[in-house]
């Protein structure tokens, strides 16, 4: 039988809602069973408690657990009070923050994303959910770029943010930094300059650049790309939603090596 989470650990974990408690803590929560089932796949050191609604128990075992000893129950109002979910299946984990200061030797080999300024959560989340699938282990980010531990990007990213390592307020001195140190090729996107992205051949030290939502690459890093590669418009639209382009881009740099 699992033991009730405490009241006062209830209020606690509450508090992960906000970035701040999530920095001071290293700590955040994923919600449902993909989310949770990714997390214990990918690293079960990560896991720092489950919880689960109460009279949901069973679903320890539809994620291959029969028991965890830092596994909890509390009641329904209680659960929805440690996630914004509409409708939350009553699963939840309690994980350490991933995320780690930039250190140009903790690089994985392979291709990089980085984006700069990225905003929406949605689709920071996506773009960690396409990086996965295509095997991009690394994504950089800027500075004033969305929390990759807010809950929106944890659920959008369907579990894969257990599974990239990932670099917050990343400098453009750190970007030139893998250029320099780890020879890699840097490719700056754009929907104006550039060659067609089926043209271009992308070898595993290449290191992907992706502008805000708003307002696209700032200058400082479009000075450090040794080329544009863009996605040819064969229809109408102003431009393609920046999860959409990233994907596209993975896609093809998949196949272009």
């Amino acid at each position: 039988m699992l033991k009730p989470l405490s009241k006062n650990r209830i209020k606690f974990y509450q508090k992960l809602n906000q970035k701040k408690f999530r920095d001071k803590e290293n700590l955040y929560i994923i919600s449902g069973l993909r989310g949770v089932q990714s997390a214990l796949e990918n690293d079960a050191g990560c896991a720092f408690e489950i919880i689960i609604e109460d009279g949901k128990e069973n679903l320890l075992e539809k994620i291959g657990i029969n028991q965890h000893k830092n596994a909890t129950t509390v009641s329904a109002k209680d659960f929805k009070l440690l996630n914004d979910e509409i409708n939350p299946q009553g699963i939840c984990l309690i994980a350490k923050k991933t995320a780690t200061a930039f250190n140009v030797d903790l690089i994985q080999p392979g291709q990089i994303i980085f984006l700069d300024r990225i905003s929406d959560p949605g689709n920071l989340g996506t773009i960690l959910r396409s990086a996965a699938w295509f095997g991009i282990k690394t994504i950089l980010l800027s500075a004033n770029s969305a929390d990759p531990f807010q809950p929106k990007v944890v659920r959008s990213s369907a579990g894969a943010i257990n599974s990239v390592s990932i670099f917050e307020n990343v400098t453009s001195l750190e970007i030139s930094q893998i250029k320099s140190q780890k020879d890699y090729k840097i490719f700056g996107t754009d929907v104006v300059n550039g060659r067609s992205l089926a043209a271009t051949t992308f070898s595993e030290k290449t290191l992907f650049l992706f502008g805000s939502e708003a307002h696209g690459l700032d200058n400082e890093y479009k000075n450090l790309c040794d080329e544009n590669t863009l996605i040819p418009k064969t229809g109408t639209g102003e431009s393609l939603n920046l999860a959409n382009a990233a994907s596209i881009v993975m896609y093809q740099a998949s196949l272009n090596k």
